[in-house]
């Protein structure tokens, strides 16, 4: 396999032209020597974490019936909630009744 340069992606076989060697002979763009300020408060961006980042959470996969997702879906919309939340409080009922 050959690595080939073609604009400003790196592929294979796909080339305008060719540079000889492999990846790790090839120039990686100079590091820009800039001094960061120091900032009090670190800014954090994108989505906030979620439970899926949260070692107290678990995934589960569960098969339902599409006409009663969609639904649920739909009403979860409307009322602006969420699914694990709501099947998450459900099952919580469902263990507090006795056996």
């Amino acid at each position: 396999m050959e690595l080939v340069y073609a604009g400003t992606w790196l592929h294979i076989k796909y080339a305008k032209r060719r540079i000889p060697g492999n990846l790790e002979t090839m120039a990686k763009a100079p590091a820009k020597a800039q001094k960061k300020k120091a900032s009090p408060v670190k800014k954090r961006v994108g989505r906030p974490p979620a439970k899926h980042s949260d070692p107290a959470y678990k995934q589960m996969s569960v098969y339902v019936h599409q006409d009663v997702r969609n639904k649920v879906k739909a009403r979860l919309f409307e009322q602006g909630g969420e699914f694990s939340a709501l099947v998450e409080s459900l099952l919580r009922d469902w263990l507090k009744k006795p056996q």
